[in-house]
C-alpha cells in the first residue's frame, strides 16, 4: 500500500512539472511514457517561455560567442583570436566566420616559400689601421661601412622587419629615408615581384656635400623583389655611416725595398683578430698627371706594386715583397698602357665575390661601384670626382662572418632561408718614406785552415742577408750578390746593420748614419764559419786541493754559450784531487761557438741500435774512467739527432782542437788530454778508415776534457 502511494505521488509530480497533452498516461511503461511528455513539452514551449531550470536551449541563447551545452552556457575557450597566437606556419581560423571577434582553431597552412637577402659593402679604413671618431660624423674619415646594399629575393609576398644596429658611431644617409641613429630600421617592408616603379632616389643639388646615395640607380639588380615602406618603393635597402671606434682586423706596413733584383713594396701584415683572413690583396700606387678637365685627367707617370697574401692564421705576421713597376706616358697625350697583372685584379676580386655567395648580376653592380675607387690609376685631382680615392698602399680582404655580425648586426624579422654578406676591409696603409740615402759595401766569408801555417781563407760570402735596423724593427734588407757585393737604399736616420747569412757563420754588426742623398760606402762585413761544440765537459784533478783559473780561447765573434758554473770572463774554483770543485761539480762544463772547419778522414760508422755499447767501449780505450764514460754515455745517448747511422770522427791533437777553443789552465796540468767527437747523421752506412785509438796518460795534476760537435 505504501509502494502504490509513493508511485502515485510521482506521476502527480511529473504530470505538473511538463504538462498534460490529455491522453491517457500508461502506468507500465514509465520510460515511454517521460518521453513522450518531453516530446510533447518541447513541441508547445518557446524559447522565451524556458523555465528557470535550464540557462538555453540553443546557442543564440548564450550571446555572440557563447555556446550551450546541457542547458547551460559556457565561453567558447577560442584556440587563437589572431594569427600570432599561433605557431609557426599557423593562421588563426575563426571557428564562426560570420563572429570572428569570437576566436578560433590555429590552422597549420605549411612552410612558407624560402627567400633570400644579400648584402654588399666596403669598409673604408684610413690612417695606422685603427679608428676614432674625433668630430663630426659629416666629418669623418676614419672607417666608413659605404654603401652597403641589401637586396631580397622572394617568390611570394611577405612582410619584413630589418635593423642595422652600428658597434659605435651612426648611420649618416640611408634609402629609403630613416632617422641617422646608431641603430637603422625598417618595419613592414612589403616584399613583392614583378614590374615595381620604384620612388626616384635624391639626386645632386650643386650644394652640399656628396652623398653616395646619388649613386643609387647604378646599384639596382633587376632580379632583386620590390620593397615598399614608409610610401616609397625601392630594389634595395641602402645605408652607410662611421663606425666611431674600430680596430681593423689587419695591422700592415709597408715600406720601399731596394736590392740588386730592383726596387719593392714590402708588406708587413699582422692579423690581430681571432679569425683567419684571406686571401688579403695588396697594393701600391702613386700616380701624378694634370687633369684637363675633371672628365680628363690623364697619368703622365705612375708606380705600382701588387700581390695576394694568400691567407693569415690568426696571431700570425707574414712579410712579402711585390716588384714595384713604373710607368710611363712618353709623348704628352699618349696613354699608359696599364701591366695585365695589375687589371686582373678585378677579377680576383670577383672570385671573393662569388666564393662569398654574391649573384653574378651583384658581381657586376658591385664592380661598377667601386673599381674605379679600388684599382683605377688617376692624376691626384680626380679626388673632385671620385671621393676617397688617394694614392698609397692598400689592403682589400673580406670581414669573416664574426667580424660582420659583431660591427654592423643584422636582424631580419622573419629570418631568410639565405643570408649572404659581402663585407669588404679596403684598408689604407701607413707607408714608410722612400728610400733617401745609400749604405754599400761588401761582406766576406773567412774560414781558417787546420793546420796554423796554412794563410786563412778569405772569399764573397753570396747570399748573405745586410739588413737595416731601428730598434727592434727591421726596415729594409738585400741580399749580396756572386761578387760578395750589397746596396742598401734607406731613408736618413741612425741604423744597426746586421750581416748573416746561415746558422753555421757569424752574425756581425754595424751602426751607421744615413744622410739624405748621400752615399756611404765602405761598410764592410766578414763572417765567419762557426758550429757549436756541445756539452765539453772539463775534469781536473790536481794532487792536492788547489784554486784553479780556467780560461776559454775563442775565434774573434765566437763566444761561450751556455757554462755551470756560470763562466763569465773566467772559472776561478777550488779543486780537490778527487776532482770535486767548489764542493759540488765533478766538471766545468760549457758550450761555444766553433769555426766550421773539422778534418773529418778518419773515424767509425755505427748503427743508431749501438750507439751505447760502441761510445762505452771507445771510451775506455781513450782512458776514460768509468764516470767519466758514464757522465758521456747517459748524455749522447738521448741527444744525438735522430738518424739510422751516425759517422764519428775523433779530434785530439792539438793543432786540430787550440784554433777551435784554446784552454789555458792556472796552474798548468801535468798532463791535458782533450778528445772532442764529430758526429754526423747518416742515412747509410757509407765507407770509412778506421781511426787510430791512442789511449790517453794522466801524470800528476791532470786535466781531461771531452765534447761532441753535431755536424
Amino acid at each position: 500500500m505504501r509502494t502504490l502511494l509513493l508511485t502515485l505521488s510521482l506521476l502527480l509530480v511529473l504530470l505538473f512539472t511538463f504538462g498534460c497533452t490529455g491522453s491517457t498516461p500508461s502506468t507500465n511503461d514509465d520510460v515511454v511514457h517521460l518521453d513522450a511528455v518531453e516530446d510533447s513539452s518541447a513541441d508547445q514551449t518557446s524559447p522565451d517561455s524556458t523555465p528557470d531550470l535550464f540557462e538555453c536551449q540553443v546557442d543564440a541563447d548564450c550571446g555572440a560567442c557563447g555556446i550551450c551545452s546541457g542547458g547551460s552556457c559556457l565561453d567558447a575557450h577560442p584556440q587563437c583570436m589572431q594569427d600570432s597566437d599561433c605557431p609557426p606556419q599557423n593562421v588563426c581560423t575563426p571557428s564562426d566566420p560570420s563572429a570572428p571577434q569570437c576566436g578560433g582553431a590555429c590552422e597549420f597552412i605549411g612552410e612558407p616559400a624560402p627567400y633570400t637577402v644579400h648584402e654588399w659593402g666596403v669598409n673604408l679604413v684610413e690612417s695606422d689601421s685603427a679608428s676614432r671618431l674625433v668630430s663630426s660624423p659629416d666629418h669623418y674619415m676614419g672607417a666608413i661601412p659605404a654603401k652597403p646594399v641589401l637586396y631580397v629575393y622572394s617568390p611570394d609576398e611577405r612582410s619584413i622587419d630589418v635593423r642595422v644596429d652600428f658597434s659605435s658611431g651612426q648611420a649618416t644617409d640611408t634609402w629609403p629615408a630613416r632617422p641617422n641613429a646608431q641603430s637603422v630600421v625598417w618595419n613592414e617592408v612589403q616584399v613583392h615581384n614583378g614590374a615595381c616603379e620604384t620612388t626616384n632616389s635624391p639626386l645632386p643639388t650643386g650644394e652640399g656635400p656628396w652623398r653616395e646615395l646619388y649613386e643609387l640607380p647604378s646599384w639596382v639588380v633587376g632580379e632583386a623583389s620590390c620593397l615598399v615602406t614608409g610610401g616609397v618603393v625601392s630594389k634595395l635597402l641602402f645605408y652607410t655611416g662611421v663606425l666611431a671606434n674600430y680596430d681593423a682586423p689587419l695591422l700592415i706596413d709597408a715600406s720601399m725595398a731596394d736590392t740588386g733584383q730592383g726596387t719593392f713594396v714590402r708588406f708587413q701584415v699582422t692579423n690581430r683578430s681571432i679569425d683567419p683572413i684571406g686571401p688579403i690583396m695588396l697594393m701600391y700606387r702613386d700616380a701624378a698627371g694634370f687633369c684637363i678637365d675633371p672628365s680628363m685627367c690623364p697619368v703622365d707617370n705612375a708606380e705600382l706594386a701588387w700581390g695576394t697574401l694568400e691567407g693569415l692564421a690568426p696571431g700570425a705576421t707574414e712579410v712579402v715583397m711585390f716588384p714595384l713597376v713604373s710607368l710611363q706616358a712618353g709623348t704628352e697625350g699618349q696613354v699608359i698602357v696599364y701591366p695585365d697583372g695589375w687589371l686582373a685584379q678585378t677579377a680576383e676580386l670577383g672570385a671573393i665575390l662569388i666564393n662569398a655567395g654574391l649573384f653574378p648580376a651583384e658581381i657586376q653592380v658591385f664592380h661598377q661601384a667601386w673599381d674605379a675607387l679600388l684599382f683605377g690609376v688617376f692624376s691626384s685631382d680626380i679626388v673632385y670626382s671620385l671621393p676617397g680615392y688617394s694614392n698609397g698602399a692598400f689592403a682589400l680582404y673580406q670581414w669573416s662572418e664574426r667580424h660582420t655580425a659583431e660591427q654592423l648586426a643584422l636582424t631580419i624579422t622573419p629570418p631568410p632561408t639565405e643570408l649572404r654578406r659581402a663585407i669588404l676591409e679596403y684598408q689604407k696603409v701607413s707607408m714608410t718614406p722612400r728610400l733617401t740615402g745609400t749604405v754599400e759595401g761588401k761582406v766576406e766569408l773567412a774560414e781558417y785552415a787546420m793546420d796554423p801555417t796554412t794563410p786563412v781563407y778569405v772569399g764573397p760570402a753570396p747570399g748573405a742577408i745586410v739588413a737595416a735596423y731601428q730598434g727592434t724593427a727591421m726596415i729594409a734588407e738585400t741580399v749580396v750578390d756572386e761578387a760578395g757585393l750589397y746596396g742598401l737604399p734607406l731613408p736618413a736616420g741612425v741604423y744597426v746593420l746586421t750581416a748573416s747569412r746561415n746558422a753555421w757563420e757569424t752574425t756581425e754588426t754595424a751602426s751607421v748614419q744615413v744622410v739624405a742623398g748621400e752615399l756611404l760606402s765602405g761598410i764592410n762585413f766578414q763572417l765567419m764559419s762557426t758550429s757549436m761544440a756541445d756539452k765539453p765537459n772539463l775534469y781536473l784533478y790536481p794532487t792536492q786541493t788547489t784554486q784553479v783559473q780556467v780560461e776559454i780561447g775563442l775565434h774573434s765573434g765566437c763566444e761561450v754559450t751556455v757554462s755551470d758554473p756560470e763562466y763569465g770572463t773566467g772559472w776561478d774554483v777550488s779543486v780537490e784531487p778527487s776532482g770535486l770543485i767548489d764542493g759540488q761539480h765533478t766538471f766545468l762544463f760549457y758550450e761555444a761557438e766553433v769555426p766550421h772547419r773539422f778534418p773529418k778522414e778518419r773515424g767509425w760508422v755505427i748503427p743508431a741500435s749501438e750507439v751505447v755499447p760502441f761510445f762505452n767501449q771507445l771510451m775506455n780505450l781513450y782512458g776514460f774512467t768509468a764516470a767519466e764514460t758514464f757522465d758521456f754515455v747517459d748524455y749522447w745517448k738521448d741527444h744525438l739527432p735522430s738518424a739510422p747511422y751516425y759517422a764519428v770522427y775523433p779530434l785530439t791533437d792539438a793543432a786540430v782542437l787550440d784554433p777551435l777553443a784554446t784552454l789555458d789552465i792556472q796552474p798548468k796540468p801535468d798532463s791535458l788530454f782533450r778528445l772532442w767527437f764529430v758526429v754526423s747523421p747518416e742515412a747509410n752506412a757509407i765507407p770509412m778508415v778506421p781511426a787510430k785509438v791512442e789511449p790517453m796518460t794522466r801524470q800528476g795534476f791532470a786535466a781531461v776534457e771531452w765534447g761532441v760537435v753535431l755536424d
